[in-house]
């Protein structure tokens, strides 16, 4: 299990990490399927995917489920967008969304088992196009994954905006 992110801490610093659609994977979390803590405590984190991963927290589930997540945000200004991913076939293209801060998503089963998301302070923007701006995996042909969110403090704008990114 390489690819489990058990104890990503980031305290200060400016931080942007960010794949494309070709990575297909979490920008700052779990790997393929598995699960992500991440803990910000301060600085400046921007994370931009095309992906059936997050940008901050649990792996990627583009066939299986995706990875689990605890994501703590304590303080710090963070960025994290996802665009989604086309799957591309000679007959059609399905979009699959996922979200922008929680759990991995998944093309064909439902999202992450669980995602738990706690948010204490900092000025957070959460946008993600067909999926969660903040919360559980998401899934083009299932439910979505469960999400456990608990907002105690900081500045929060999510959205969740329609349309496929191309």
């Amino acid at each position: 299990l390489c690819d489990r992110s058990d104890g990503i801490v980031i305290n200060s610093g400016v931080i942007y990490a960010g794949t494309t659609p070709e990575d297909n994977c979490t920008a700052i979390g779990g790997g393929g399927n598995q699960y992500g803590r991440v803990t910000i405590n301060g600085g400046t984190v921007t994370a931009v995917v095309s992906s059936t991963g997050t940008a901050i927290g649990g792996g990627i589930g583009f066939g299986n489920a995706g990875g689990d997540t605890d994501v703590t945000i304590n303080d710090g200004t963070i960025y994290a967008y996802n665009l989604g991913i086309t799957e591309k076939s000679d007959s059609f293209d399905k979009f699959v969304p996922a979200a922008a801060i929680g759990g991995g998503g998944s093309k064909n089963q439902a999202g992450s088992l669980k995602a738990n998301i706690i948010i204490t302070g900092g000025t957070i923007y959460a946008q993600s196009m067909g999926g969660a701006a903040i919360g559980g995996g998401c899934s083009a042909n299932a439910l979505g994954g469960p999400a456990t969110i608990t907002i105690t403090g900081g500045t929060i704008i999510a959205k969740s905006t329609a349309g496929k990114y191309k």
